[in-house]
């Protein structure tokens, strides 16, 4: 081959080369200019996160207020308006009393201590409960019938005087073969009787519920637990005795927002009126206790209307104050996770829910009835945008999950990506140093 045809071949090779690196490099700026153009902005677009914006000033007012409680009374002593009555008659003397303001005083003081004792066992507010009512016999057969319907005979007065805030479904059972977790200890009254005794705090282990079927129809409704537990022979009669060492009056006892359980002595005091009498007493009150009614509940008799109004009242505020906290709960989450989604269903919930804390400020205090309802619908919306599902899944999915799920993804595709540019980046610089030599040369 002659000078000039080497000559010749090498600037065929030489052109093929360059046509092979500017193809490579086309095709790796093709590949770049895709994923930048249409990838990043489709990630982006498929990612991204609906965070509508929440009413927090509203809240955050609502929250940091009060709501006081205003009791009408005259401020004018009776001895005035007998005066202003009779303006013929002259006053010798008159005395300034602070008798009433002192005993308002001290009334509301113990209402207050005694709703805060009995706040750990109230239940929480529920529009329905189902109330089941359980006859448990430790070793002995069951009957084949047992008198509820007397006994629920007289609850029915107590359950009427409460429709205005639950609805009750009425459930019973017969259980035979209830053990106990432990065993009585032996004693002995004062009388010489011998009997068994559970101490105070062994009821908190009481209800066995391993081996317990207490199991009811499928109900998303609480339900309320009353047991009539019949011991076995071996451990009858079975007392209740405090911690002070005296021993229970009505023998029962009340487990806090689960139920109650009064302990018989045998099968026998199933057969005897005014036995059934004292124990459907007995279920009314804890049934009372649970629902948190103030003052002395009559089995067999309604509620008085100050007892109904007092329970209006108490369950509208709890239910307003529970409300009102879930909802800031809430703003807080959302301000500490930025990346938490507010959809257009949290969002109407939560609107939603302060206009019902708007109603019930309008409705109070002239109807009850209607502030109560509607301070439900506050729980019920701000418990609803709270356990939303878009709300809960980014609860358990920080960011290090997000890195663990897209490593696998994208890692395989960006790595030879970032090797390819570094590769013709370094090839470029070299042809360029090549070129630079040869100029100087020339």
């Amino acid at each position: 081959m002659t000078g000039r045809g080497i000559i010749l071949a090498a600037k065929e090779v030489s052109d093929d080369a360059r046509s092979i690196v500017v193809e490579r490099r086309t095709i790796l700026a093709s590949v770049w200019l895709v994923i930048i153009i249409l990838g990043i902005p489709a990630w982006i677009w498929t990612t991204e996160i609906e965070r509508l914006g929440l009413p927090a000033a509203r809240i955050a007012r609502y929250s940091s207020g009060s709501c006081p409680v205003q009791l009408h009374a005259s401020a004018t002593p009776a001895e005035a308006s007998i005066i202003r009555a009779h303006p013929q008659w002259h006053c010798i003397d008159t005395t300034a009393s602070a008798e009433a303001p002192t005993w308002l005083s001290k009334i509301l003081t113990q209402s207050r201590e005694h709703a805060t004792a009995q706040d750990a066992r109230v239940v929480d507010y529920a529009p329905r409960y189902k109330l089941v009512y359980s006859l448990l016999l430790q070793e002995t057969d069951a009957p084949s019938d047992w008198p509820i319907q007397s006994m629920l005979r007289n609850t029915l007065p107590l359950l009427e005087s409460l429709n205005v805030l639950h609805n009750f479904t009425l459930e019973t059972q017969v259980q035979s073969f209830a053990p106990l977790t432990f065993e009585p200890l032996d004693g002995t009254a004062a009388d010489g009787e011998a009997h068994h005794i559970i101490e105070e705090y062994q009821l908190k282990a009481f209800v066995n519920t391993a081996e317990w079927n207490l199991a009811t129809a499928a109900s998303l409704d609480p339900v309320l637990h009353f047991i009539l537990f019949v011991p076995s022979e071996r451990y009858s009669p079975l007392k209740i005795r405090l911690s002070d060492g005296s021993y229970s009056s009505t023998n029962a006892f009340v487990s806090p927002q689960w139920g109650g359980v009064v302990l018989a002595d045998s099968l026998d005091t199933l057969k005897f009126p005014e036995q059934l009498n004292t124990i459907s007493q007995t279920f009314d009150a804890q049934l009372a206790l649970l629902l948190g009614v103030p003052g002395r509940v009559r089995s067999g008799h309604r509620l008085e209307d100050w007892q109904v109004d007092a329970m209006l009242l108490t369950r509208t505020l709890a239910n307003t104050r529970n409300g009102i906290n879930t909802l800031k709960a809430i703003v807080n989450l959302t301000n500490t996770i930025e990346n938490m989604p507010i959809g257009s269903d949290v969002q109407t919930d939560v609107t939603e829910a302060l206009h019902a804390v708007e109603m019930v400020q309008q409705s109070w205090p002239d109807d009850l009835t209607g502030a109560m309802k509607w301070s439900a619908k506050v729980n019920e919306l701000s418990s609803r945008a709270f356990y939303h599902p878009s709300m809960l899944g980014l609860l358990y999915f920080p960011d290090e999950h997000k890195y663990a799920v897209y490593t696998p993804l994208f890692g395989p595709i960006a790595v030879p990506l970032v090797l390819g540019i570094i590769k013709e980046f370094k090839s470029w610089r070299q042809g360029r140093a090549g070129r630079d030599k040869k100029t100087k040369k020339d």
